[in-house]
C-alpha cells in the first residue's frame, strides 16, 4: 500500500507523451490526428512510495508509415524507476483509420525518430479453454474516443500481480492493443500464470488487448 502503481504509472507517461506532441506540433488538443497506444513494452525497476518526487523524460525514437516510437524514462532523485518503450498509432479522430505521417513533421521530431520501426504484435492468443471473468468498465475508464484508456488496464495486471507476486512486483511487462473497448462492449478478461502473469481482455471471440508481465529486472 502506499506504493506507484502500475496504471497511475502509465498514467504519467501517457500524460507527458500528450503534452510532448503538442508542443512539438503546435496542434490543439482537438486536433484531427488521434495518438492510440498499439504497444508498450515497460520495465519496472522500483516501486516509490507516495510523495517521493519523479521526474518524467520522454522522446521520439523512431517512426512507421503510420505510427512512432516514443521512450519515456521516470526517476526519483535515488535512479530510474521506470522506461518504456511505446508504439503510437494514428489514426483520424473521427474514423479511426490509420494516418499515414508527414515526412516534414516526422524530420522535425529529432534524429532519434529517424530511425525506422515496425509496429507488429507479438503476444500469443488466449487459450481455447481459459476461464473467462466478467472485468465491467466504469463510465470514468472511457476516453474521449470511446475506448477504455489505456492506463485502466494496468488496475487488472496490477490485480492479478498483487495475488499471485504479492504487491509491488517488479518487472518487465509489455501491452498489446488490437481494437481496445469500445463504449457498450461487455469484456472478459482471461489469466494465466504459467509463465508469468499474462492477461487476455476479450470482447465475444475478439481479442480487444493483451498484458504479460514477467517478473524480474
Amino acid at each position: 500500500m502506499g506504493a506507484l502503481r502500475l496504471d497511475a504509472l502509465v498514467g504519467f507517461m501517457q500524460d507527458i507523451a500528450g503534452d510532448d506532441a503538442r508542443e512539438a506540433t503546435g496542434e490543439p488538443t482537438s486536433a484531427p490526428i488521434a495518438w492510440l497506444v498499439r504497444r508498450l513494452d515497460l520495465e519496472v525497476r522500483s516501486r516509490p512510495r507516495a510523495l517521493t518526487p519523479l521526474t518524467v523524460t520522454t522522446w521520439a525514437s523512431g517512426h512507421g508509415a503510420a505510427w512512432a516510437e516514443r521512450r519515456t524514462r521516470v526517476a526519483t532523485p535515488d535512479g530510474i524507476v521506470a522506461e518504456a518503450v511505446t508504439i503510437w498509432a494514428a489514426v483520424s479522430a473521427e474514423t479511426f483509420a490509420p494516418v499515414r505521417l508527414d515526412r516534414d513533421e516526422i524530420a522535425s521530431w529529432g534524429e532519434a525518430a529517424q530511425r525506422r520501426v515496425d509496429a507488429r504484435l507479438r503476444l500469443p492468443g488466449p487459450p481455447v479453454d481459459g476461464l473467462r471473468e466478467p472485468w465491467p468498465a466504469r463510465v470514468t475508464d472511457f476516453d474521449a474516443y470511446g475506448h477504455v484508456n489505456n492506463a485502466v488496464y494496468w488496475s487488472a495486471v496490477e490485480e492479478r500481480l498483487d495475488g499471485v507476486l504479492g504487491p509491488g512486483a517488479l518487472g518487465r511487462a509489455t501491452i498489446e492493443f488490437r481494437d481496445g473497448i469500445a463504449w457498450g462492449e461487455q469484456a472478459d478478461l482471461v489469466t494465466s500464470t504459467d509463465d508469468g502473469v499474462v492477461l487476455w481482455f476479450l470482447v465475444g471471440d475478439r481479442t480487444a488487448a493483451t498484458a504479460r508481465f514477467e517478473p524480474g529486472v
